[in-house]
């Protein structure tokens, strides 16, 4: 009771201190496996219709989002995440030939549509219905903050998968440690890279070297080339005197979202047909002041709001070159109590007091978003619970302004800094 009452206290004050008065979005879950949000010419979304979803509004006063929303943004009151069971992943079998397939797949994948999913349950359901991306047995895949948390997680399950992984890490001792935490048969899979997402020459640096990794030069069954990307590294504002990066930008908006950004169109022109980017968002975007968000401006929240239109600009980029194979997406992991609440300001450390899952469960997210086929992930969409799911009026940017604003500005950011990007997408 001590915990809800902290959270909900938490919920009250990040709204009630919002410039715009307003908390934006209670998520609803689409679980239609069979196909993807229709998008029209110019990629904008058509997912979510005023028609398709009366019931719940996109923007509530701070009364009602006090009320109704905290167990959607904390995900814990009112609710406990259950034990996740034990499974051996499924192995492949043949494919399903009676007229019934599409409800078997249908009716399995939808299952993973909770809190108390893990990895190993993604995995297995994507292998028995034979959803599973064609890299996911083979590829090659980069991984931000893959030495602790759900970034570990991620790259566990990845190798476990059959990919080859580049576990990122600032700290190569504690990447290399990390690694040998992972069953002896995965570690000959995972390769350690120093990147420091708040230093932009790290990053330069780090990418020349991931393009020069054996896994993606001349490794792998596939022959080399990046197949997925994982932007998953993050921080939240942390307390004391503002922070700023090595080429002085706010940090939190450094890490979150120029570094990944840099990185993303750094490798994209190695990225195999076919391939994936997998940006971590979250659920605190819909807490953003949307005008200082898109400066760079707004702390976690606001980089969280960056993180998802970076997603959205991404795949309308894929998509006007004719690279619609390669998809961008977004999504929350849940709130998991790991060390990104270390030494932050503010009422965030009373977050990690009530956490909805685990941290091997806040890795399935991704895990569904990284390894599922092109027939379950809608490129440009944002996922929760391992499906897709109505972000803030914001994110969802349908008239794509915001979005635009966002990538102009970072990419203008970049340049200024000295750093060329290259001159085609992918």
């Amino acid at each position: 009771m001590v915990s809800y009452m902290r959270t909900i206290f938490l919920t009250a004050w990040i709204v009630f201190t919002s410039s715009d008065g307003s908390a934006a979005f209670a998520p609803a879950s689409v679980s239609n496996w069979s196909q993807c949000p229709s998008r029209d010419k110019h990629g904008t979304s058509h997912a979510y219709r005023k028609e398709d979803d009366d019931a719940t509004a996109m923007t509530t006063d701070r009364k009602t989002f006090v009320a109704n929303g905290v167990a959607t943004i904390i995900g814990v009151v009112g609710s406990t995440a259950l034990a996740p069971p034990t499974l051996a992943i499924t192995t492949t079998s043949p494919p399903p030939t009676t007229v019934n397939a599409d409800v078997v797949v249908r009716t399995t994948l939808a299952a993973l549509n909770r809190k108390s999913t893990t990895p190993v349950e993604v995995l297995s359901g994507l292998r028995s219905t034979h959803r599973s991306a064609p890299y996911a047995k083979s590829g090659n895949a980069v991984v931000t903050g893959g030495n602790t948390g759900i970034g570990l997680e991620t790259v566990k399950i990845l190798a476990c998968a059959g990919m080859n992984v580049i576990l990122c890490s600032r700290n190569v001792g504690k990447g290399l440690d990390a690694r040998d935490t992972l069953p002896e048969e995965l570690r000959s899979q995972v390769s350690v890279q120093k990147l420091d997402l708040a230093d932009m020459q790290s990053v330069r640096d780090a990418t020349n070297d991931i393009l020069k990794n054996p896994f993606v030069a001349k490794g792998g069954l596939k022959g080399g080339g990046i197949d997925l990307i994982v932007n998953n590294a993050g921080v939240i504002d942390k307390k004391g005197d503002k922070q700023y990066s090595a080429q002085g930008l706010e940090l939190t908006f450094a890490i979150n979202h120029v570094g990944h950004h840099m990185l993303t169109r750094d490798l994209l022109p190695s990225v195999n047909q076919g391939g994936r980017v997998t940006t971590v968002s979250s659920l605190a975007h819909g807490f953003a002041n949307v005008e200082k968000a898109v400066t760079g401006a707004n702390g976690y929240a606001g980089s969280k709001l960056c993180n998802i239109l970076f997603a959205k600009s991404l795949q309308d980029r894929l998509d006007s070159i004719g690279r619609s194979d390669v998809k961008s997406v977004s999504l929350h992991p849940g709130v998991i109590a790991t060390s990104i609440f270390d030494n932050t300001a503010g009422l965030w450390p009373l977050v990690a007091l009530s956490p909805d899952r685990d941290t091997e469960q806040g890795a399935s997210t991704a895990s569904l978003c990284s390894l599922a086929d092109n027939e379950i992930i809608c490129g440009g969409e944002f996922y929760s619970n391992c499906a897709v799911t109505k972000p803030s009026d914001a994110a969802i940017d349908a008239r794509g302004e915001l979005r635009e604003r966002v990538w102009a500005l970072t990419e203008t950011t970049i340049a200024a800094k000295g750093f060329t990007l290259p001159a085609t997408l992918a």
